[in-house]
């Protein structure tokens, strides 16, 4: 299955159609755990970014692919492809588009705390908790995600506080969770 079939070197929906091909062998994984899907999603996502790599999407889809390799089984140099692409994301998001940034942060919180219970380093999940706070700060009040976002911050300050029990860490956790409505 070609990308380019449709769209010839240079065209400029290549970069698009690669990064949907990705995003179908992403789906595929998932659903068979296949392990050439991923492989064949970060080829197409690491010619999508070879294409585009100033916009702060391509990146982090880009952190996103070397994530779902990293949790399913991938070597800790795909969780640190992620989080360096996923920090490259950010860093181009803070340039421009800051209406980016709280989700761009939110899923660096969310690599680096996975990063740390799949290897116990506790400077991962305080470098993703505050990702995540930063991501909380920059959110507006009414934005559909915030409850999400902090009952993700809640779950790195629970997981931490399981880590170390710092009481400070419990009580930071039930006040995040508190803050964020219950969806029915």
């Amino acid at each position: 299955m070609e990308a380019n079939d449709h769209s010839p070197p240079g065209h400029r929906n290549l970069p698009g159609r690669l990064n949907n091909l990705s995003t179908l062998f992403i789906a595929r994984f998932e659903r068979n755990g296949d392990r050439a899907d991923i492989d064949e999603a970060l080829s197409l996502q690491l010619q999508t970014h070879a294409l585009l790599s100033d916009n702060p999407l391509w990146p982090s889809n880009l952190g996103s692919t070397y994530l779902h390799r990293f949790m399913f089984g991938g070597e800790m140099k795909d969780g640190d492809n992620a989080i360096a692409f996923l920090q490259k994301a950010i860093d181009l998001t803070l340039e421009g588009n800051t209406e980016e940034a709280p989700t761009r942060l939110n899923n660096m919180g969310s690599a680096m705390m996975f990063r740390f219970k799949r290897f116990g380093n506790l400077a991962d999940i305080n470098e993703g908790i505050s990702h995540l706070e930063k991501a909380i700060v920059l959110v507006p009040g009414q934005h559909p995600q915030k409850h999400s976002w902090l009952n993700c911050l809640g779950s790195a300050l629970l997981t931490r506080f399981e880590s170390g029990k710092d009481a400070a860490d419990i009580d930071l956790a039930i006040s995040g969770i508190n803050r964020s409505p219950i969806r029915r």
